[in-house]
């Protein structure tokens, strides 16, 4: 009779150590679905999160805050799905350090932005400029799609201002213009180190008159 309960409490015990099981895996994929402005902007409270566009966004015409700084970067994914961003205003066009950092994200770390597109961005920066990620480090950055015009003084790119730091840049492409009024422009990125580019196309007029402007990056610098 002993026998008999305890295998039946064993049945009843397993079926619930499965259920939590199922139900940690399951939190360990989940994802945050955004599909509005605010919800975009909600990035900034949780920066190790998992994001993935619902649908297209169009933002309004409010100067955007960089998501992530230098302390706290964005260190989490964000899947666009295939869906757009359009309408990205950033940059006061300030000519100091104020202005510095400006895109989407200002700074990321072992973060994941793929398969999304920018379209009709305006970012006006100083240092560190770009309409995806202003510094990028250990990032991966894939299957992305930009259009608009980036200004700035020094490392101004489309993609990235900076990739840094074995960060990967693949199968982007870029029609923006990248229009550094002196230093480090480049169609993907401004400047880089020891980091990965491949299958990057850019169509964008690329300018930095001092020195470094190049199709893909402005410069690299893997002692930088």
């Amino acid at each position: 009779m002993n026998r008999r309960i305890y295998k039946l409490r064993i049945m009843h015990r397993m079926p619930l150590a499965l259920a939590t099981a199922l139900l940690t895996s399951v939190s360990a994929f989940a994802q945050t679905e955004i599909r509005t402005e605010a919800q975009l902007k909600a990035i900034a409270n949780d920066l190790n999160g998992k994001y993935v566009l619902t649908q297209n966004i169009t933002l309004s015409d409010a100067e955007w805050t960089p998501i992530g700084t230098s302390d706290h970067p964005f260190t989490g994914t964000l899947d666009g799905k295939g869906f757009t961003i359009k309408g990205l205003t950033v940059g006061d066009g300030a000519k100091d350090d104020s202005n510095n950092n400006k895109a989407f994200f200002g700074f990321t770390n072992g973060a994941k932005v793929q398969n999304i597109a920018f379209t009709s961005a305006v970012v006006k920066g100083y240092e560190q400029a770009a309409i995806v990620v202003a510094q990028a480090t250990s990032s991966t950055l894939s299957n992305i799609y930009v259009s608009g015009v980036v200004t700035g003084r020094d490392h101004v790119g489309t993609i990235a201002g900076d990739a840094r730091d074995n960060t990967t840049i693949t199968n982007c492409v870029s029609t923006a213009a990248a229009l550094s009024a002196e230093h480090q422009g480049g169609g993907i990125a401004g400047w880089t180190n020891n980091s990965t580019f491949s299958y990057n196309i850019a169509y964008g007029v690329v300018t930095a008159p001092i020195n470094g402007a190049g199709g893909i990056t402005g410069m690299v610098d893997n002692n930088g």
